[in-house]
């Protein structure tokens, strides 16, 4: 029986470096180790990882095997066009966004996704052309919800309205959230606003890896060596709008390494209080994290249980963390 929303795990696996960094023995093992621990959703897009596009969802299509039921499946469909998807421009237009999905279907070798999540916004195609093509391959049992990454709060209450009009729902909505963009969270409470409902699923909440220790990016061994970071870069400049390029301002050096000592002397690792700093809010329901390999998994895989910040540790840190004076 299909996962109902209400069930999904606070984890998310997240595949973005699957097609340079996991085979599908890799994959496999990784879907199978997140299940013993409870953990029911991957995410994956067929834009992940150019130039290889759609090779993250054959990993996983292959990985899945015997296991799709277990699974919450998340894919895309990119606005963009070109590559090796192919698509014409106005990647959000009703015939872009059934053939992208019935190309994915082909490439996760299923027929249905849980989740088809529009990523990222095209402005040149009305987002009711773009959920009449959802509510068509919904209306086949091809997709059973839909979903929206970083769209203008405007779009996410057209969004909401409409398909509260059909019958729809919850909408998804994908958005960028760790400790370096904590002006984000604003963002969120007023997408909420407008979308009474939504499940709200936070992306790079290690922030591509950046997050995984204190560092110095003016000394050898910054970003880490094989995260989402070493192979996209960073921003020097601090921002509220979604990237995915982590901010490493001064300030976000800082904080980084602010938080590595608060969590060092709470006896836990920086990475599982990052997370847990991100799963404490009370707004986020599932938080995406690109897991490689059982290593990294092994690291996370307590999170959902152990770590969550009451409502006075969450203002101490915000204090410690982000006062500045």
């Amino acid at each position: 029986m299909p996962i109902h929303p209400s069930a999904l795990s606070r984890i998310a696996l997240g595949t973005a470096l699957w097609p340079l960094q996991s085979d599908v023995r890799t994959a496999t093992s990784i879907l199978s180790r997140g299940l013993e621990v409870r953990i029911n959703v991957v995410d994956t897009a067929p834009s992940y990882f150019p130039p290889l596009e759609g090779d993250s969802e054959r990993i996983l299509g292959s990985a899945l095997k015997g296991l799709r039921h277990e699974f919450f499946v998340v894919t895309k469909v990119s606005p963009s066009s070109g590559g090796r998807l192919g698509l014409a421009i106005g990647g959000l237009s009703g015939p872009n966004f059934v053939t992208s999905v019935n190309r994915s279907l082909q490439r996760l070798r299923t027929d249905y996704v849980d989740l088809v999540v529009a990523h990222g916004p095209d402005f040149s195609t009305p987002i009711d052309e773009t959920i009449d093509a959802f509510l068509a391959l919904e209306a086949q049992g091809k997709v059973r919800f839909f979903g929206l990454c970083n769209f203008p709060q405007s779009a996410v209450s057209q969004a909401h309205r409409r398909l509260q009009s059909e019958g729809r729902g919850p909408v998804f909505l994908q958005e960028l959230l760790n400790v370096l963009t904590p002006l984000r969270i604003h963002r969120l409470r007023s997408l909420l606003a407008v979308s009474p409902g939504a499940k709200i699923m936070t992306y790079a909440p290690l922030a591509g890896g950046v997050l995984a220790r204190s560092y110095n990016r003016k000394v050898p061994g910054f970003p880490p060596a094989g995260s989402r970071a070493s192979y996209l870069g960073w921003t020097e400049e601090p921002s509220a709008e979604p990237s995915t390029l982590p901010s490493l301002s001064d300030d976000g050096i800082d904080v980084i390494n602010r938080f590595s000592l608060w969590a060092h002397q709470r006896d836990m690792t920086f990475a599982k209080a990052a997370l847990g700093w991100v799963l404490s809010h009370d707004f986020v329901d599932t938080s995406i994290v690109g897991v490689n390999n059982e290593w990294q998994l092994s690291t996370l895989f307590d999170v959902q249980s152990d770590i969550q910040f009451n409502a006075t540790e969450m203002d101490d840190l915000a204090n410690y963390l982000f006062a500045r004076g």
